[in-house]
């Protein structure tokens, strides 16, 4: 899936055909993301990369949009079983950076963990879920430390946080970020 002309559209790998959906009442797409199950793309309607977004569902056939979350700020991180969401949030007159927990269905939400500014979680890649579903990946950057971040596992259950030590990859990430 990618956006081109205001549009999504779909190509087959193998044969290089592509097709246009049509998602009625939308002009802006922006963080797509296929469902585990590969029927439906998640996406944002954001106008800028550095602004929040909401996150909309669509049929990977086109159609009607149903609305998912509001004020999001990354691209969203689907939960092994497919029935949660994380991604991140700003709180701006709290100051705050923070990463949401979201049943799909129900739609009740939960924020599991917060940095209050300067210190920022990063929004340019998504939550990353465990296989098992029990952590989530984040990134953190401290305060005015452009290219230095810091990688850690939150609790699905109680959103603790554990940062990871860095190994042989960390110059992979260094170089990503």
């Amino acid at each position: 899936a990618y956006v081109k002309d205001d549009a999504i559209h779909l190509q087959d790998v193998a044969s290089g055909s592509s097709v246009r959906l049509n998602v009625a009442e939308h002009k802006k797409f922006g963080n797509l993301q296929f469902s585990n199950e590969s029927d439906a793309i998640y996406f944002r309607n954001e106008d800028s990369f550095d602004a929040s977004g909401d996150v909309f569902q669509v049929s990977r056939f086109g159609g009607a949009a149903k609305k998912i979350a509001e004020r999001v700020w990354s691209t969203l991180g689907i939960s092994p079983d497919g029935k949660r969401m994380a991604f991140i949030r700003f709180f701006p007159t709290q100051g705050e950076w923070a990463l949401m927990l979201k049943e799909i269905d129900t739609g009740e939400e939960r924020k599991l963990l917060s940095r209050n500014l300067p210190f920022t979680i990063f929004r340019t890649g998504f939550p990353a879920w465990s296989n098992d579903g029990r952590r989530i990946a984040i990134i953190e950057q401290p305060p005015n430390q452009q290219n230095v971040s810091s990688l850690f596992l939150v609790s699905v259950t109680n959103g603790e946080a554990e940062k990871i030590k860095p190994g042989p990859a960390a110059g992979i990430l260094d170089e990503c970020f």
